[in-house]
């Protein structure tokens, strides 16, 4: 969780994965997390949920102001009623 106005970060709204057999990986998609702030943002770690997974990624223990990294997404559909 972020401190109101402490650091800022840019992601995308959304992430579009093709349709995907029942347990069937796709592949990764790239998504860039950008400090938009003028400070340090410090990363403890970058997690996911449901039925989305972290392949790889390029962010380390800090990402200095102004600058980018990637962390690649995967999706891997586990029951159809969702």
């Amino acid at each position: 969780m972020f401190a109101p106005g402490a650091i800022t970060v840019a992601l995308p709204t959304s992430v579009n994965f093709a349709n995907e057999a029942l347990d069937n990986t796709s592949a990764a998609k790239g998504v860039a997390l950008t400090n938009t702030s003028a400070g340090t943002l410090n990363i403890a770690s970058i997690t996911t949920n449901g039925d989305f997974a972290i392949s790889s990624t390029t962010c380390g223990a800090m990402l200095t102001a102004g600058n980018s990294c990637k962390v690649n997404v995967t999706f891997t559909p586990r029951n159809w009623a969702r």
